[in-house]
């Protein structure tokens, strides 16, 4: 499996710094770009061909969850982790109705995001393996975005 391309977006510099920090030795992780709004991340996510959205639920322009249902609209959307220092029950179901792939809680990074990423990553070889005749499936039970 490859390094998945990875856009980073949050107005926060420091908090951009320290993912792109702690994701670095991650061979599955490749950050290749950084945004601070929505709509710049709308931009780059296509232009970098990120396969990989780690962005903050807030943001100056648009939410987290907005910038994931107009992502997840395009063809060949990049898998979409939202992530918020609120952590509800609404927040997880609200990320689930935009597309999100996964919704993690701040507070929870350092336990579940690399795992997360991992599942989605395997999911998605996964999917694309069931799209190729004769190819065998391998079965990864979905990911749930509720705790």
């Amino acid at each position: 499996m490859g390094r998945a391309r990875t856009l980073l977006v949050s107005i926060n510099d420091d908090f951009l710094d320290g993912v792109a920090d702690w994701v670095a030795d991650d061979a599955r992780i490749e950050v290749v770009g950084r945004a601070h709004h929505g709509s710049q991340a709308l931009q780059r996510a296509g232009s970098l061909r990120a396969e990989l959205v780690l962005v903050d639920v807030t943001l100056p322009d648009m939410s987290g969850f907005e910038f994931a249902r107009r992502i997840k609209s395009r063809p060949g959307a990049p898998l979409v982790i939202l992530l918020s220092f609120h952590d509800s029950n609404a927040a997880r179901v609200e990320a689930r109705a935009a597309g999100a792939d996964g919704f993690v809680s701040k507070s929870e990074m350092a336990d579940r995001l690399l795992p997360l990423i991992g599942d989605l990553l395997r999911q998605r070889i996964s999917s694309a393996r069931e799209k190729i005749p004769g190819f065998p499936t391998l079965r990864v039970p979905p990911t749930n975005v509720s705790k």
